[in-house]
């Protein structure tokens, strides 16, 4: 007896594989199918439409690619043309910069001569400045020797100094004495008594009569004593009195009479 089922109540198969369908081949023939093969062909047709799309994305990929290189080329032969234009505008430079160069080359050969020349004038003046050091260094040496005799001298001229000043100094003493002794003559300076000259003795402290007729005027001397220590008498002309001097040697008043 068959028992006939719905598809529906069939159990659910999870593979393909040992999986068969009925269906005629060209010949019109029943044959059955295995589903396996089918899924296989199926899976060669998707990888082959995957494959075509991959290829078909990889050609438009290749035409942009393409495109985008050709816009490089492009790019890259503007940039070459520029780059041209630069390289000659740089070798023109570069000739420029020879032609300068040469020419500042040449300037500094004219330099380097001069500085040559102007080494050798350096060397002739060292040479002279060498000879002229040497006889400053002589000069200086006979400048020492004439300076150790000229500190001799000044050792001999300033012993003779100090005992000039030593000298000086009692002649001023000596002349002060001199002087006092003068002036005290001369406080004491000839009076008119009894119509006569009377006179002042130093030696003795008195006065004593002259003999001598006052004339009416007042004659008498009067000294002085200048910066050099010169000791000058000043008189009238008709002064007849007493004159007196000066001993250089031991600087005594010596009263003159006539």
């Amino acid at each position: 007896m068959i028992r006939k089922k719905k598809i529906s109540q069939l159990p659910l198969s999870e593979s393909l594989v040992g999986l068969y369908t009925i269906g005629v081949n060209a010949a019109n023939k029943s044959v059955k199918v295995s589903l396996e093969w089918l899924k296989s062909v199926s899976d060669n047709v998707v990888d082959a439409t995957k494959a075509a799309i991959e290829a078909t994305k990889n050609a438009i990929k290749a035409t942009t690619d393409m495109r985008q290189l050709e816009a490089t080329v492009e790019e890259k032969e503007e940039e070459r043309e520029n780059f041209y234009t630069r390289s000659q505008a740089m070798v023109q430079g570069w000739s420029n910069d020879e032609q300068g160069r040469k020419v500042a080359e040449a300037e500094r050969d004219k330099k380097e001569a001069e500085r040559i020349k102007e080494e050798a004038a350096r060397k002739e003046e060292e040479a002279k400045r060498v000879e002229t050091e040497k006889e400053r260094i002589v000069e200086e040496e006979l400048r020492k020797k004439a300076e150790d005799g000229r500190k001799a001298e000044e050792v001999i001229r300033q012993k003779q100094e100090d005992v000039r000043e030593a000298e000086t100094t009692k002649a001023i003493l000596n002349t002060e004495t001199a002087t006092d002794r003068l002036n005290a003559l001369s406080d004491h300076r000839d009076e008119i008594r009894d119509g006569y000259w009377w006179r002042w003795n130093e030696e003795t402290g008195e006065w004593y009569n002259t003999g001598e007729i006052a004339k009416g005027n007042v004659m008498y001397a009067t000294f002085d004593v200048d910066e050099n220590n010169d000791l000058y008498m000043y008189t009238d002309e008709e002064y007849t009195g007493p004159g007196f001097e000066v001993d250089n040697e031991d600087l005594y008043v010596v009263l003159i009479t006539e």
